[in-house]
């Protein structure tokens, strides 16, 4: 198994590598800051068509609030370019 290593007591447990568990956590990270990007150009897409707000376009409206002062065209753009800023 690459990426794994026996623990010296002896027993079979086995643990992953510091480098493997950081990896996860960044691939993690760089998940969410994607969803988040997907979410604003939803939101946008939205607006510009003016289109009806369904259960899932509300719980994400609120996750976009805490990002953004309003919800306007040029607020959602600034944001996602800021996300995209994080995930470099």
């Amino acid at each position: 198994m690459k990426g794994w290593k026996k623990v010296k007591d002896g027993t079979d447990a086995i643990k992953k590598s510091l480098n493997e568990m950081m990896k996860e956590k960044y691939e993690a990270q760089a998940g969410e800051i994607r969803k988040n990007i997907s979410i604003a150009k939803a939101e946008m897409k939205k607006t510009k068509a003016n289109q009806k707000l369904t259960n899932k376009g509300k719980k994400n409206r609120v996750k976009l609030m805490r990002n953004c002062k309003s919800l306007s065209i040029a607020d959602l753009v600034d944001s996602i370019e800021r996300e995209k800023s994080k995930l470099r």
